[in-house]
């Protein structure tokens, strides 16, 4: 069982229909879950299901939120500005169960934490979910959205899971050259919320 868990608001435009019609284009029987993230006006999408945050809730805990309501098997977390352009599911479906996949891994600067920490760019990561309750899942302690997958992936490897970039037929709209990367405008605290999230995980890789 595969389950595509999109997190989704509608306050920088819609993404997240034009992202489910090019997935069911291709897969037309896929299990997906849409969290709307308290938007103005709320996502109304046929056999999906949506699950609605009043109020306005981080990245790691609209994550959360889908992965438990999802049934076990395979969790394909997204965010909502991607575009699907092929059929996936047998690719996903042949993964090693402890194995994190995901579009490419980085590796973030020394001076962070003392030593390189690879993870897995957050737009989209691939998991079991036993592999994910197994991790804790996303910490939710981190402001808006920044250095959750580093810390997940650094859990997970920390666990014995291992992390892998593969080539799946996804675009990530915000990697294009033309996009205005939407994240720095989730609100006018973006940097200084990012310094407080990057010195809470240094915290927890040096208590760790």
């Amino acid at each position: 069982m595969i389950t595509i868990v999109i997190t989704a608001t509608n306050k920088f435009g819609d993404y997240a229909n034009p992202f489910i019609e090019s997935i069911r284009k291709y897969e037309p029987r896929a299990n997906i879950i849409l969290i709307d993230n308290a938007s103005s006006e709320p996502f109304n999408i046929q056999g999906v299901n949506i699950i609605r945050n009043e109020t306005q809730q981080t990245w790691s805990h609209m994550l959360n939120t889908g992965a438990n309501a999802a049934p076990d098997g395979w969790l394909m977390l997204f965010n909502d500005d991607v575009l699907c352009y092929g059929a996936f599911a047998e690719t996903v479906g042949g993964f090693d169960k402890n194995t994190l996949y995901g579009p490419n891994i980085l590796k973030k600067p020394a001076f962070w934490v003392g030593k390189p920490i690879q993870y897995l760019y957050g737009w989209m990561i691939i998991v079991q979910k036993t592999a994910f309750l197994d991790v804790g899942g996303f910490d939710e302690n981190y402001i808006a959205a920044g250095v959750d997958d580093i810390d997940f992936c650094w859990t997970a490897q920390n666990k014995g899971y291992r992390i892998k970039s593969v080539k799946l037929p996804f675009t990530h709209i915000a990697d294009q050259p033309d996009f205005d990367h939407r994240r720095k405008k989730w609100d006018d605290k973006y940097e200084q919320n990012m310094e407080k999230n990057r010195q809470r995980f240094a915290e927890k890789v040096k208590n760790g």
